[in-house]
C-alpha cells in the first residue's frame, strides 16, 4: 500500500473456503474476521511491520466453491454472489474454444493450425462436461496428441 501510495487495494482470497483446516498457527478465518470488521481492522498492530496500521480502506473480495463450512461470522462480513456453472453445451463449448486458444498459446502453435472440433469430438467430450476444469482438462488430453505429431515441427 505504501510502496503504491493507495489506500485502498483490492485484495482477492481465491477459494477462501480451504483455507485454514488447522487451528495450529491460529485460525485464518479469525484474523480475516478482524481484518474485514472496519472498526477493528482500523488499528490493527502488524506483526511483520511492528507497527499499529489502518487496514480499513482495504477492499476485500473472496471465491469459495462451498460456503456451508466456513464460520458464519466470516459468511457475514460479504455480499455473497452466487454464479452459476455452466449448464448449456453452448456454454461449454465456450470452454473448448478457450482451452483450443490457451492451448496453442502456449506450446506455440499459430490458432489457424490447431483442428477444428467435429460433432464426433464434441460428443467424446461431453461425459467430461461436468465442471470447467474437468471439461479443459479433457480437452487438452484430446489435443495433446498434437504435439506428438512430426507434420506439427512445421507449424510452429
Amino acid at each position: 500500500m505504501k510502496t503504491e501510495n493507495c489506500a485502498n487495494p483490492i485484495i482477492v482470497l481465491d477459494e477462501i473456503d480451504k483455507a485454514g483446516g488447522s487451528s495450529r498457527n491460529g485460525r485464518v478465518h479469525d484474523t480475516l474476521i478482524q481484518l474485514l470488521e472496519p472498526s477493528s481492522s482500523s488499528c490493527i498492530l502488524d506483526e511483520f511491520l511492528q507497527a499499529r496500521v489502518n487496514y480499513s480502506k482495504i477492499n476485500w473480495i473472496a471465491t469459495a466453491n462451498d460456503t456451508s463450512y466456513m464460520p458464519a461470522p466470516l459468511v457475514s462480513r460479504f455480499k455473497t454472489v452466487r454464479v452459476n456453472g455452466p449448464k448449456t453445451r453452448e456454454q461449454f463449448e465456450v470452454i473448448i474454444e478457450r482451452t483450443f486458444n490457451e492451448f496453442a498459446c502456449e506450446h506455440g502453435i499459430r490458432r489457424e493450425f490447431m483442428p477444428v472440433l467435429g460433432k464426433p469430438e464434441v460428443e467424446a467430450l461431453k461425459p467430461y462436461m461436468t465442471t470447467p476444469r474437468v471439461l479443459a482438462k479433457a480437452t487438452e488430453l484430446l489435443l495433446s496428441p498434437l504435439l506428438s505429431n512430426p507434420i506439427n515441427e512445421k507449424l510452429h
